[in-house]
């Protein structure tokens, strides 16, 4: 079980902490997604450049990578991942658990 930090742009953060986006789309290969890994998703606002310091955590529930040349496509694989309950994180922790993230 791995945990994955994510971005998240504001619109749909809302729907993720509500548990309401239960879907996650990714693109790329440079993570091996799986059931059982952990989201941390931070909110990005893209207009300042920074995080907003909201937080939620999601686990994933199935992870499919498809291939685009599956498709007729050309690019990198897009992942799929459907996402199990919300967790609402006020304080980020590290990653590896040894404490809170400095600021």
């Amino acid at each position: 079980m791995a945990t994955h930090e994510l971005k998240v742009w504001p619109r749909y953060y809302a729907a993720l902490a509500a548990g309401t986006k239960t879907t996650e789309v990714r693109f790329g290969d440079d993570r091996a997604y799986a059931a059982g890994d952990r989201l941390w998703l931070r909110e990005w606002d893209p207009s300042a450049g920074a995080y907003t310091g909201r937080a939620v955590q999601r686990a994933v529930a199935r992870a499919d990578r498809l291939e685009p040349a599956a498709f007729g496509a050309a690019g990198d694989p897009v992942w799929v991942l459907a996402l199990g309950d919300a967790e609402i994180t006020s304080t980020p922790v590290c990653l590896d658990g040894w404490g809170p993230v400095a600021p």
